[in-house]
């Protein structure tokens, strides 16, 4: 379970104006409402990616109301605590020919509020995740309480032996194993300065056992001897250094504790551990992420601010391009023309309408055909504006989309995925092959063959057009795909993320690219197709051959609000699947059919190889090709996992 805390959700409402003038009535020309906030957005992603998660936070008023039941409409859980005084914040967006912004305040959390939020979290320990300092803090609470125990028969002694010092000898290397040398030495002198305190009279025990603890910490998995072995030579060292008379007791009461502590069962997570790390397989969804908001980064559009002169040329260009005095105004008179330009430029972009009064008497006076130019200008000036409110709301959105990548990120970071442990019961064999277009060096399309969570997953994709570039845009899609498949995201939500990072990379310059994607349930005997915009694939079985087309637009093109509807085709074995870039076979495809059907072989290369040098003969190799075949053998070893 993820949850995600906002403390100041808010309803932003947007409306769109021509023309904003203070001072009088201004009327929309579009308006939208929105319900949202950090913690909102990161859990309004994970929901679409069906992460279950519920969303915390403060709300207050009537306003409180309508985001918990907007949130609620898009399937959220929400478990906000209601504040007495106050309303939930309303965010006025005025975007016309500049942007402006009214932010609410929002309503006062107080003390008690923070107390609820704050009380929930330490009584339901196992609905909250804690923090890596949260855990930290906690582990230092058991030591100091276990240092209390130890420190109970402090005073006694068995022939010069004690008790005491043996169980914190134990305590110090069951709980500093792998913390850093400082915190281990910090709470080796701890141990020494309580026993000194509670009875013990020993005070060098503080610095015997610092250095001992010093000396064993930073130990990984399988290091326990060499661990306990450099605790009881420090520990003697420094006794023989500070001139103990009694080195042989420190040397058996070192070794008792080494002795014992070798016998406990190897604790996975010392109590003083560095906080902060992350296991593979909790980092797995994490770096699904990040590669997405990376392949973002690369691909960032160019949204450079357009320049107004671009107003000027547009207009001169309707107007003045059979005017007779033209060489006049743009050779003779070039400088004060467009100084008379440069100067109306501002109350332009201001008022987002063209006057008058806004050029120079010289150059009213001069120009012939100053009305329609005046004309020109406002049609131009409204195009222009309406492009830099569209760049704007691009820019924002593709940095919100960004912005959200990487928050679910650091969110998974800490999220292990529950592992699909089932039994398969069919066994299959696969081929890949690749072949550029003739004269190019890089391949546009790209596949790759992998297990993830149970399923054999057979992935294509075709990169637009050919050479580098499509080479590039397929791979990194084959990437993406893998990553987070094999992170536990199941195929759907995985598919709809790489869509809409297609679709906002697209904005960027990037090309688009199609998505064939085929996974193979060996438990269930059932294979799924995904298909965007993708050539058809062929599936063998009892001798027929059927074929299965694409019913979605290529990765980039599809809106990200549907699902892609897959195709589920129950298997068993004999059958065969064999999928194909565009460039292999076009719609005249009834040659690969047959083929297919009076296949009678056992490889699956060597049917990749023959569909491969068969389309070839046939298309002279004039685009990328990619062809992916798979071959379901049988029953599978049902002792094994």
């Amino acid at each position: 379970m993820i949850y995600t805390v906002t403390f100041n959700p808010a309803i932003d409402y947007v409306v769109q104006l021509e023309h904003l003038t203070q001072g009088t009535v201004n009327r929309t020309g579009d308006e939208a409402v929105y319900c949202g906030g950090k913690g909102i957005n990161v859990s309004t992603v994970l929901t679409n990616l069906g992460i279950e998660n519920v969303a915390l936070g403060f709300l207050a008023g009537f306003t409180g109301d309508a985001v918990e039941n907007a949130l609620q409409r898009k399937g959220l859980r929400t478990d906000f605590i209601r504040l007495q005084n106050g309303m939930t914040r309303i965010n006025v967006k005025i975007r016309g020919a500049c942007e402006t912004e009214i932010n609410g305040k929002g309503p006062d959390i107080g003390p008690a509020a923070l107390a609820l939020l704050y009380g929930a979290a330490a009584l339901l320990p196992d609905l909250l995740p804690e923090s890596a300092a949260e855990q930290a803090d906690k582990r230092r609470a058991w030591f100091l309480l276990l240092l209390g125990v130890c420190a109970v028969p402090a005073g006694w002694t068995v022939m010069g032996f004690s008790p005491a010092v043996v169980l914190a000898g134990i305590l110090l290397l069951y709980f500093v194993g792998r913390a850093p040398a400082p915190d281990a030495a910090a709470a080796g002198a701890l141990a020494g300065l309580t026993l000194d305190l509670c009875g013990t009279g020993e005070l060098y025990l503080a610095v015997v056992l610092c250095v001992a603890a010093s000396a064993a910490a930073g130990l990984r998995r399988g290091q326990r001897v060499p661990a306990a072995a450099a605790f009881c030579a420090a520990g003697v060292l420094a006794a023989l250094l500070l001139g103990e008379v009694r080195p042989l007791a420190v040397l058996c009461q070192l070794l008792t504790a080494a002795g014992v502590w070798l016998l406990l069962p190897e604790k996975e997570e010392p109590l003083l551990t560095a906080a902060g790390e992350v296991s593979p397989e909790a980092a797995a969804p994490a770096a699904a992420f990040r590669a997405v908001y990376d392949s973002l980064e690369d691909h960032a559009p160019l949204l450079r601010p357009e320049n107004p002169a671009v107003l000027f040329d547009r207009a001169a260009e309707q107007v003045c391009r059979d005017c007779p005095l033209r060489s006049d105004c743009w050779q003779t008179h070039y400088t004060d023309t467009y100084n008379a330009f440069n100067d109306a430029c501002p109350a332009l972009l201001r008022r987002g309408q063209a006057l008058a009064e806004d050029f120079p008497p010289y150059f009213a006076a001069r120009c012939v055909r100053f009305p329609k130019l005046l004309g020109a200008l406002d049609g131009q000036l409204h195009d222009f504006l309406q492009r830099r409110l569209h760049h704007g709301r691009l820019d924002a959105a593709y940095r919100l989309a960004r912005e959200q990548y990487r928050q679910v990120a650091e969110v998974l970071s800490r999220t292990a995925p529950a592992e699909r442990l089932r039994r398969a019961h069919l066994t299959c064999r696969t081929a890949a092959l690749l072949r550029p277009k003739t004269g190019e060096k890089h391949c546009g399309d790209q596949c790759a063959v992998f297990d993830a969570g149970g399923l054999t997953c057979l992935a294509l994709s075709d990169g637009m057009g050919s050479g580098e570039s499509a080479h590039c845009e397929a791979a990194m899609t084959i990437r993406l795909l893998r990553q987070f498949l094999q992170a536990g995201i199941e195929p759907l939500p995985a598919l709809k993320t790489l869509n809409t990072a297609a679709m906002l990379r697209c904005q960027g310059g990037a090309g688009f690219t199609t998505i064939d994607l085929a996974c193979l349930d060996r438990a269930e005997g059932v294979l799924t197709l995904y298909k965007y915009g993708a050539a058809p694939s062929y599936i063998k079985r009892q001798g027929a051959v059927a074929r299965y087309r694409a019913q979605a637009l290529p990765a980039g093109l599809e809106s990200a609000d549907g699902d892609v509807p897959p195709q589920r085709i129950a298997v068993s074995p004999g059958t065969w699947l064999v999928q194909v870039s565009d460039g292999v076979a076009g719609e005249d495809d009834e040659w690969l059919q047959d083929l297919l059907a009076g296949w009678d072989g056992t490889s699956p290369r060597a049917l990749a190889e023959e569909v491969l040098r068969q389309s070839v003969q046939r298309t002279g190799g004039a685009d990328d090709c990619a062809v992916l075949v798979l071959a379901i053998d049988g029953k599978a070893d049902p002792h094994r996992v």
